[in-house]
């Protein structure tokens, strides 16, 4: 009898029903271990109304202006047959969007790489640029405020295929204010200078002559985000 309690069959069952008695309690231990964790009293809060967080546009949309309330051909308008001393002028509109924009800024870029109009700070073309505070009239701003945002500045000293442009000419240097309409007077001016053709052929001149010249010029107004603010409520 006690040689068959000690044998390796009997041994083995009953090493291995020890071994599953030992799991199960475990599990039994663990389970109650996990609803003795869950167990207890919490609590919460919350707003009953959702907190509004709202953000608003900074854009800028630029059309072209109107003079006695007849819409001109803003940036649109082909300027041909240009000379020395003449002046070309067209009225432009800029318009923000729903936030407060800082910092108003202009570049240009021509895609005609050899252009001297475009190239050359001495002999190219000159801008002068204007705002008034309401729509233009009669070429002046009547009834409104005026100011000159820029005076006879060479286009080629901002413009981008020529240069890298890193501190753009600034407009206006404040806050401006959400959805409101900049109207610009927009001048070119090129200046006086001497070129003498000889039997139709034009004279050699350093950095080209000034004749014969095509341009395409892209106009682009830039405004930033205003100031960040910190607020406690």
């Amino acid at each position: 009898m006690f040689s068959k309690l000690f044998s390796s069959r009997y041994l083995g069952i009953k090493t291995t029903a020890q071994f599953v008695v030992v799991l199960l309690a475990g599990s039994v231990g663990l389970s109650v271990a996990a609803s003795s964790a869950s167990a207890g009293l919490d609590a919460i809060a919350y707003n009953t109304t959702g907190q509004s967080i709202t953000t608003r546009t900074v854009s800028l949309v630029q059309s072209a202006g109107s003079l006695n309330s007849v819409l001109s051909g803003g940036f649109g308008t082909a300027i041909g047959s240009m000379v020395p001393k003449d002046t070309r002028t067209f009225y432009v509109n800029l318009l923000t969007g729903t936030e407060t924009t800082t910092a108003l800024t202009l570049t240009t870029s021509d895609s005609a790489t050899s252009s001297v109009l475009t190239r050359d700070d001495t002999r190219g073309l000159f801008v002068t640029i204007q705002s008034c505070s309401i729509a233009w009239a009669d070429a002046v701003c009547t009834g409104g405020e005026t100011s000159t945002v820029m005076s006879n500045v060479a286009l080629a000293t901002f413009n981008t295929d020529k240069q890298a442009v890193p501190s753009p000419p600034v407009l206006i240097a404040g806050d401006i204010a959400p959805v409101k309409t900049l109207y610009l007077r927009v001048k070119l001016a090129l200046p006086d200078q001497n070129e003498t053709t000889i039997n139709g052929v034009a004279p050699t001149v350093v950095g080209g002559s000034i004749q014969n010249n095509t341009a395409s010029i892209r106009w682009t107004f830039r405004v930033l985000q205003r100031a960040e603010t910190n607020i406690d409520n």
